[in-house]
């Protein structure tokens, strides 16, 4: 009976110590192009390559300039949206002032001649003036002719969606063997937890005479769940003890999350 108790504890304790991670799918709201795996918006005029593989996600993605003159942006008209909540790239610059005073006694004229005599005591006044500046990134950028800039910006998802419970299915994931058991959430573009999009203003004089926008947008249309263990295969190239995730890798149409423990 004890060897049964036992048993079930150590079952009961494994069990609940499982780890899981959920892997997040995304989707255009709009026609954009796959390239390599990566999602990419392509006009006469530029190239955008997008990669949200990250914890929680991250906004990345490279800007071409395919034109023969220059491209300007200015962060300032530029923006992320996240569910319908506009957030800036670009902040003013903050200054900050900090002044210090100091108010004491100190002893002054102490003869040295005689150690038992103390000089007088004077008061000290000092007063410290510090300035810090806030560094930010220049708010217009030139991208010259045949050239690209990298951004990585922005958390996709701030918290993981609530654990999920509903029935198990068996999918062969990505670079693996054997089947695996997950759990999971199809969403459409009208009930999905998650909206982004990438806003930028974009002009061929610095003045921004004549500016053209770029709006792309995605959406969350599937979220897996499954245990972290399966999420995570030993790489040979990294050094001993070390995981990299098998699924998938360098695909811009998906992110995950590791809930915690």
């Amino acid at each position: 009976m004890r060897k049964v108790f036992a048993s079930v504890l150590i079952a009961s304790v494994l069990f609940s110590c499982t780890r899981y991670s959920q892997i997040y799918q995304v989707a255009p709201t709009s026609p954009i192009g796959i390239e390599n795996d990566l999602y990419t918006f392509e006009n006469d005029t530029v190239k955008i390559v997008y990669s949200f593989w990250n914890e929680y996600g991250t906004l990345s993605y490279s800007f071409y300039n395919k034109l023969d003159v220059p491209i300007y942006i200015d962060w300032k008209k530029c923006s992320f949206i996240r569910n319908g909540e506009k957030i800036d790239y670009w902040v003013e610059e903050v200054n900050t002032k900090i002044v210090s005073k100091t108010r004491g006694y100190g002893i002054s004229n102490y003869n040295w001649l005689y150690p038992g005599t103390i000089g007088n005591w004077n008061l000290n006044n000092s007063i410290t003036l510090t300035n810090s500046n806030a560094i930010k990134p220049t708010r217009v950028i030139f991208i010259a002719p045949r050239s690209a800039v990298t951004n990585i910006k922005f958390k996709l998802q701030l918290m993981p969606i609530a654990s999920l419970t509903g029935k198990k299915i068996s999918v062969k994931l990505p670079g693996a063997n054997n089947s695996t058991q997950v759990r999971f959430i199809d969403y459409t573009i009208n009930n999905s937890p998650l909206f982004f999009r990438n806003f930028i203003s974009i002009s061929l004089s610095e003045d921004f005479l004549r500016e053209k926008y770029i709006d792309n947008g995605f959406y969350v249309e599937k979220v897996i769940q499954l245990p972290t263990k399966k999420f995570k295969i030993p790489n040979p190239n990294y050094q001993t003890g070390q995981m990299r995730y098998k699924y998938p890798l360098a695909n811009s149409k998906w992110f995950y999350i590791n809930l915690p423990e």
